[in-house]
């Protein structure tokens, strides 16, 4: 392939990039302008003293909806409105140990002797992982017949950028 057409396919992937990046621009100022279409559409039914209306071949609704904004809290009392009205039930309660400091041995001791029933979860942050599995490839340690084994899947890359 020549440079001509590497040259021609990276402005295309540039001007694509660009486009999307619009889009994306597009979609965040629809989405406020629909929020303030609803608001506004809103306040017309409520000062019309309406909650459900068939206007033309349309059917419009309003009511109110209740979203919590906290939703996973380490402080008890962010959700003592549901322990104070007997809704506590509803609450997922984790506990979580940090054992990368701990002695893992010791915490899990306890935890059976108690009878407490856990599970353990690892997590890892994706650029880390990144990272480590290319020193594995490149080292021989980790081999492309281990990337269906450990789900792994190779994502090419291409970065454009303008030369000032």
């Amino acid at each position: 392939m020549s440079n001509v057409e590497i040259t021609r396919q990276a402005k295309t992937l540039q001007k694509t990039r660009a486009e999307i990046k619009a889009l994306e621009e597009k979609i965040d100022k629809l989405k406020k302008d629909g929020t303030k279409l609803e608001l506004n559409l809103y306040n017309l039914m409520e000062a019309e003293g309406m909650t459900k209306a068939t206007l033309d071949d349309l059917e419009i609704a309003r009511k109110v909806t209740l979203l919590g904004s906290v939703l996973k809290h380490t402080d008890k009392d962010a959700f003592k409105y549901l322990f104070d009205s007997n809704n506590e039930d509803a609450l997922k309660q984790h506990i979580l140990i940090d054992l990368t400091t701990e002695d893992k041995t010791a915490v899990v001791e306890v935890l059976e002797a108690a009878g407490i029933s856990f599970e353990t979860s690892y997590t890892i942050h994706h650029a880390t992982l990144s990272s480590i599995l290319g020193q594995l490839v490149a080292s021989g340690k980790l081999s492309t017949e281990d990337f269906e084994k450990y789900s792994i899947w190779v994502q090419n890359q291409v970065t454009v950028k303008q030369v000032k």
